[in-house]
Formats: structure tokens, C-alpha cells, sequence
């Protein structure tokens, strides 16, 4: 929860400060400390390191917490022979959501031209009961 409260307090494209940000969320300064951290290891915000530190959302960031029940999603698929690792949604390229199925799996933006993948799959054998190793959920 502090991460999404960090996370709506920043605005698109706004700076601001870590003083600002922990008092728009609430969240005390050693865990604000790690999630500017988080944020910025994964490329979800830009830092500044002036007198104080100043942050802001990167234009059309995909919010963390959706990224994660997008995942989770995965996990819950009904379909038990196939479970897919991530499914494409949008060109890796250009980010336009304009795909055309030209194969089996692949997808050729409309935007772009480029040819991509369209979903990656665990083969059974890697999530059947019989194998020691089993994937952790």
C-alpha cells in the first residue's frame, strides 16, 4: 500500500520534492527512501539530486501495482495446458496498441511495420506434477 500511495502522488511529468512526496503519502522517509529507490531501478521515475531530492513520474509510466496484478493474472488462467509467461499488448517499439496476427505467434505493428511475438508459453513439461523442479507462484 505504501507503494501505491507514493506512486499516486506523483503527477505525470510533475518534479517534486521528497519532502512533498512524504507528506502527499504519508509514507516515513526510510521506506520513501526505498521506493524512489524501486521506482527509479525499474525506469518508472526520474531523479534529481539538487539540494533536495526532487522526483517525478516518467510520461506514461505503467503504474507498478498494475504491473503486478497484470502478472498475477497470468497465474490464475483457467486453461491448465498452457500457461503463458506475458502476452503482447502493445509494439515494444513504438508503444503503439495496433497489432496484426501474421502468424502463429507473431504480431506486426500497424504504427511501425515491426515483427514481434505475440505471447511466450511454458511448455506442460515444465509445470507437471512428476518434475521436482516446480514453479513458484
Amino acid at each position: 500500500m505504501t507503494l501505491d500511495s507514493v506512486w499516486e502522488a506523483l503527477k505525470d511529468g510533475r518534479w517534486e520534492s521528497k519532502t512533498e512526496l512524504g507528506a502527499a503519502s504519508g509514507v516515513d522517509e526510510d521506506a520513501l527512501t526505498r521506493i524512489i529507490n524501486f521506482l527509479h531501478s525499474w525506469n518508472l521515475v526520474d531523479v534529481q539530486g539538487t539540494r533536495e531530492v526532487l522526483v517525478r513520474r516518467k510520461l506514461n509510466a505503467i503504474s507498478p501495482i498494475v504491473t503486478f496484478q497484470f502478472l498475477r493474472s497470468i497465474e490464475e488462467r483457467t486453461d491448465q495446458r498452457v500457461r503463458l509467461i506475458a502476452e503482447r499488448v502493445a509494439c515494444r517499439s513504438c508503444g503503439a496498441r495496433q497489432l496484426t496476427l501474421i502468424g502463429q505467434n507473431e504480431v506486426e505493428c500497424c504504427a511501425c511495420g515491426e515483427k514481434q511475438w505475440k505471447a511466450m508459453a511454458l511448455p506442460e513439461s515444465l509445470f507437471s506434477p512428476r518434475r521436482k523442479l516446480q514453479l513458484k507462484s
